[in-house]
């Protein structure tokens, strides 16, 4: 997370806590209720593996789903958890890339959360992408209305989503140690558009 603001990508605040003591005092930093999710490089799917704990309320809430998530890890090399706020009133993307034989990196957008399995409306383009090929990409999605604002939701800053794609895009260049990225979810919501968890694949 640190690896994406350093990169212009905009992260929700965290704390990252390796015992439950600290992880007690990293959500009182941030400010209840919180979302805590397992740190481990042999846990890729955290939901799957039951390790994202989501809305803790207090500081008894917080050492309880600290012992939760580590007792889940079990047989994982567990290095703690990550702690961020609970984000309201945005839609979930996700962004990625990957290194094709073809076309070197490419870029992936489109909704995430629930609608990621679902929907499979996912756009394609090849990197690195400007401002107004990352908006055409998000527009691309038979989804797209979702995120305008349909059936009189509050539509997501299409401005600031598109320079989010724009920076991700020009990261497979600036790493090349680095086979994929997945930011998912990406919180796209009526002023920013906000990284909320990464996945990096080195080579």
């Amino acid at each position: 997370m640190a690896w994406l603001r350093e990169n212009g990508i905009t992260t929700p605040p965290f704390r990252f806590a390796t015992t439950a003591a600290e992880a007690v005092s990293g959500c009182a930093e941030i400010g209840f209720p919180i979302v805590m999710k397992v740190v481990s490089p042999e846990i890729l799917h955290k939901s799957e593996r039951g390790g994202v704990i989501v809305g803790v309320p207090d500081e008894t809430a917080a050492a309880e789903a600290f012992k939760t998530i580590r007792e889940r890890a079990a047989g994982a090399d567990f290095r703690g958890v990550i702690i961020y706020p609970v984000i309201r009133g945005s839609q979930e993307v996700l962004a990625g890339f990957s290194r094709e034989p073809q076309f070197g990196p490419v870029i992936a957008f489109g909704l995430g959360g629930v609608y990621t399995e679902v929907l499979r409306d996912v756009a394609l383009r090849v990197a690195p992408i400007d401002h107004a090929e990352a908006d055409a990409m998000i527009r691309s999605l038979r989804s797209f209305p979702i995120l305008a604002g349909a059936r009189g939701q509050q539509p997501c800053n299409l401005d600031a989503l598109a320079d989010l794609l724009v920076r991700f895009s020009q990261l497979p260049f600036r790493y090349p140690e680095i086979a994929e990225v997945d930011l998912n979810p990406v919180f796209a919501g009526p002023e920013r558009a906000v990284a909320g968890d990464a996945r990096v694949i080195h080579r």
